[in-house]
């Protein structure tokens, strides 16, 4: 499904909730966008220039509002991708690694950055740094607590999760993970104390909210789990991906099937 994509080196993507035949892709070269499931794609760069595209995110109230992570700061667009503008006011760092939004109240953003977490309050006109309690600023992955917004979960570089309850003001290392490169972080959607991290050898998962956690001794454990996701509907299945090769679990991440084949495109 590359027709269009003038760079195939995909780091994120994002279906539109409303309209799902629109997807959005995250490149180093900039975003691109298709309106048919796929089947074409066209870039959407203006007022980006060449920006590597670490994060998407939707308003969850209007998918045309867009948020980019990139390595030059945030970018927002409100109609769809065709215009973007810097959102930075008050970002310290704009080394920016992944974005997310309040499930409750879009107008709420967390950014984590090489550099901190930042938190925006305001659609992201405006930005604070939210890092009591942090031993790491490297922050590779964000996630919130879909029923209790105020609960977020931090992937760092070097020093495991960090765990927040009062919508990031302060945050606590969670035990047992402290020296742990965390490379991805999902929250199950319809069982909230379930938490998965990939790390570069497989996942660890946490069946209470992250007190106590269990390395997932399976087909994934000799690989480099950079992304994963929890499908929101069905309750046990999560998928994982590593290097190209896409995973799927139908009991809660205990074994694993790989459901793509890896392909080079020439």
């Amino acid at each position: 499904m590359n027709q269009g994509l003038e760079d195939l080196g995909i780091r994120t993507l994002v279906v539109d909730p409303i309209t799902p035949m629109i997807l959005y892709a995250g490149t180093d070269t900039g975003i691109f966008k298709t309106t048919d499931g796929g089947n074409h794609w066209f870039k959407i760069n203006q007022g980006l220039e060449e920006r590597s595209i670490r994060w998407i995110t939707l308003n969850s109230r209007d998918p045309q509002v867009l948020y980019i992570a990139t390595d030059a700061g945030v970018f927002k667009s409100s109609d769809g991708g065709s215009h973007w503008q810097a959102i930075n006011q008050g970002l310290e760092s704009l080394d920016i690694r992944t974005l997310v939004t309040d499930p409750l109240d879009p107008d709420i953003l967390y950014a984590g950055a090489f550099g901190g977490i930042f938190k925006s309050l305001d659609e992201g006109k405006h930005w604070i740094k939210i890092q009591d309690g942090l031993s790491d600023l490297h922050i590779r992955a964000l996630a919130v607590d879909p029923t209790n917004p105020a609960r977020l979960y931090a992937g760092t570089a070097t020093q495991g999760v960090f765990q927040s309850s009062d919508g990031g003001m302060s945050w606590k290392s969670q035990e047992g993970l402290e020296d742990v490169s965390i490379m991805a972080l999902a929250i199950s959607p319809t069982n909230p104390a379930t938490v998965y991290v990939g790390i570069l050898g497989g996942i660890l998962k946490s069946i209470d909210g992250g007190s106590h956690w269990n390395y997932l001794d399976n087909e994934l454990s000799h690989l480099t789990i950079t992304a994963l996701t929890a499908d929101p509907l069905r309750p046990g299945i999560v998928y994982a991906g590593s290097g190209g090769l896409v995973f799927k679990s139908e009991d809660n991440g205990n074994t694993w099937i790989l459901i793509t084949s890896k392909t080079t495109e020439k």
